[in-house]
């Protein structure tokens, strides 16, 4: 056996020796407090220690949910940006669409193609400016997340034509009888 092959055997060894020893031994009864005092631990302040970290283990594993679901909302996103990105190269033509946010609030579109679902482009507006998204002239619908104090308010609009090598704005805001009708939806239908 070769000296490198031998010393990495035993590195791994102690490695899996204190691995085992922290996994079978995680709160040890007996420990010393820092005057060099032997203290044990009582069963009561065992059991609250492992209430506690199970109650950890629940936290993490709510906060694993919500990083998974925002980690599948993402790939979701890329996929229907692919799509998107697609479609505007074998578009036989293209618009411009002006996203200007005078909400209040800041504001994340999605520009849907009616006829693809699966296809859109996402964009971030912040409160009072513009963002102008590239779209294939087709029929197209927006949805909008506002980021309201209280949390998120979720809104459909309808849908709309744009033509090839048109320039169309739309202004997000609540105006009664406004030139781009909408209604609202819930968190899943965004």
């Amino acid at each position: 056996m070769s000296t490198r092959l031998m010393l990495g055997w035993i590195i791994g060894c102690v490695c899996a020796v204190v691995c085992l020893n922290w996994f079978v031994d995680f709160s040890p009864s007996v420990t010393n407090n820092p005057q060099g005092e032997t203290m044990v631990k009582t069963d009561e302040a065992r059991q609250s220690t492992d209430v506690q970290v199970e109650t950890d283990e629940t936290h993490r594993s709510a906060d694993d949910q919500v990083e998974a679901d925002e980690a599948s909302q993402l790939i979701q996103d890329l996929r229907a940006e692919d799509q998107w990105r697609e479609r505007l190269a074998t578009a036989r033509g293209v618009a411009y669409l002006t996203l200007d946010n005078q909400s209040g609030m800041d504001v994340l579109v999605k520009v849907i193609r009616a006829e693809n679902l699966d296809s859109y482009m996402t964009v971030q507006v912040q409160d009072n400016s513009c963002e102008e998204v590239t779209c294939p002239a087709e029929t197209l619908f927006l949805k909008m997340r506002y980021q309201a104090p209280g949390g998120f308010q979720y809104q459909q609009g309808n849908r709309f034509d744009l033509r090839s090598n048109s320039r169309a704005k739309i202004t997000l805001h609540k105006v009664v009888n406004g030139n781009y009708g909408s209604r609202a939806i819930g968190q899943a239908e965004f």
